[in-house]
């Protein structure tokens, strides 16, 4: 694997190190597949709408009365002599092959639609989640970024300090030999060499630092070294409306978005609780074949409707409602906050 040097590289600008941190840093894709996670979860919910279609194959085999009874019926090989007393009681052991297609359709259920739209707001707010990476995720590269630039500064300028206080102790030492300077004038400028020298390797290592800090933001190797461009971004703020400021952060701040989008959420969990005490209603259909032996059977098929109410579940339907309503309470003062912020 080879680095080029910072020399052989165009100079890295603020816009690109932002872009490339938004496409390779782990914070950046863990929120997008966080997003496409909670869009697959609309789509699972959905699914409730769909009718569910189910096949089974089956072999049993047994004596007991019930089982042989229902089984030669199901086969519509039923005979005078199956009703025997003796029959009834101790049937011969019976094999029953049995295929059978099942389908359910719902028909109404008030929960399906609550939890697709808590699901689609929960989409919504990873949308806002990956926003709000993106938004520290620029924060932090511009500051690791300015970083670089001070400590790269600074190793220039403790550089020349450095070059200056031996050029000053080489001279002193020219004076001192010459008999203009004492002995403590040349080692009051070797403690300041020691000086400057501690001061370039604090600000090498600060650099070395900050790169490694902003190498890790942009998800590069940490020992990669980028020459920085040093023009900087053009930028315009109206900083004379205040007003219209506040007005735009509210409008664009994803901690916002992300408040209102949770106290929406809350309410629609409001919703599905509600919906826990309406009736379901299901449609049903089964046609099976049974048969004593694998390759001769009888079908059938039964059709019918369930409804389900909910009369009484252990006030756990209760708790869950008034759980739901402080929920909103609760987002509502959150977003309150977030909103002062």
């Amino acid at each position: 694997l080879f680095v080029a040097p910072a020399s052989a590289q165009s100079p890295l600008s603020l816009s690109e190190a932002i872009a490339c941190a938004k496409a390779h840093n782990p914070d950046a894709g863990a929120a997008a597949a966080a997003e496409r996670e909670a869009a697959e979860r609309v789509t699972q919910v959905r699914g409730g709408y769909f009718p569910k279609v189910d096949f089974a194959e089956s072999w049993q085999r047994g004596n007991n009365p019930v089982f042989v009874f229902s089984s030669r019926l199901a086969q519509r090989q039923f005979t005078a002599a199956d009703f025997t007393l003796d029959a009834l009681n101790h049937p011969d052991a019976t094999d029953n092959f049995r295929t059978a297609f099942s389908i359910e359709q719902l028909l109404f259920d008030r929960t399906i639609s609550a939890n697709i739209r808590a699901a689609s707001i929960g989409r919504d707010m990873a949308a806002t989640g990956k926003r709000l990476v993106d938004h520290d995720l620029t924060a932090a590269v511009t500051d690791a970024f300015g970083r670089v630039l001070i400590a790269a500064a600074t190793v220039r300028s403790a550089a020349a300090t450095v070059e200056a206080a031996r050029a000053d102790r080489e001279l002193a030492g020219n004076r001192w030999g010459a008999g203009r300077v004492t002995d403590a004038d040349v080692l009051q400028l070797d403690v300041y060499l020691a000086r400057s020298l501690e001061q370039q390797v604090q600000a090498t290592s600060d650099e070395a630092v900050a790169r490694a800090r902003l190498n890790q933001l942009m998800g590069e190797p940490l020992s990669t070294m980028f020459s920085l461009d040093l023009t900087p971004p053009a930028i315009a703020i109206d900083i004379t409306n205040p007003a219209g400021l506040e007005e735009e952060a509210l409008k664009n701040r994803p901690e916002v978005a992300l408040a209102i989008q949770q106290e929406q959420l809350a309410a629609a969990t409001v919703d599905a609780a509600r919906a826990a005490f309406l009736p379901q209603v299901v449609a049903q259909g089964v046609w099976e074949l049974n048969g004593g032996v694998w390759d001769s059977r009888s079908s059938s098929w039964v059709a019918g409707a369930v409804a389900r109410i909910n009369l009484f579940h252990g006030f756990a339907d209760k708790a869950r409602l008034a759980e739901a309503r402080q929920q909103t309470t609760r987002r509502a003062l959150e977003k309150g906050k977030a909103e002062t912020m």
